[in-house]
């Protein structure tokens, strides 16, 4: 099971400074008379928009806002239930990050 996270100790991240938080890099580059310009995912926030300091990162995740958790549940059959019968477990699905 993934489990999400803050990232942080202090729960606060700091807008990122090259893509100045949304998560895309404009390249420009010149080939003589002709400029071409293109978009990429940022390289130093990974497309995240926010950047977490490293001295402040999670112990658990390391920044990266998402970690493996093992847990145990306990399951109650009731007396007389049907074979194949489902049982859902609220709130314990995998987790995604920023949806």
């Amino acid at each position: 099971m993934f489990v999400v996270s803050t990232g942080c100790n202090d729960g606060i991240e700091r807008q990122c400074t090259k893509c100045e938080g949304i998560g895309i890099e404009t390249l420009i580059y010149r080939m003589g008379p002709i400029i071409q310009q293109s978009q990429r995912q940022c390289s130093l926030c990974n497309g995240n928009g926010n950047l977490i300091d490293k001295n402040n990162r999670c112990k658990k995740c390391y920044g990266n806002k998402i970690f493996h958790e093992k847990k145990r549940l306990d399951v109650n059959i009731a007396h007389g239930s049907q074979n194949g019968e489902t049982v859902k477990f609220f709130g314990e699905a995998n987790q995604i990050v920023n949806f």
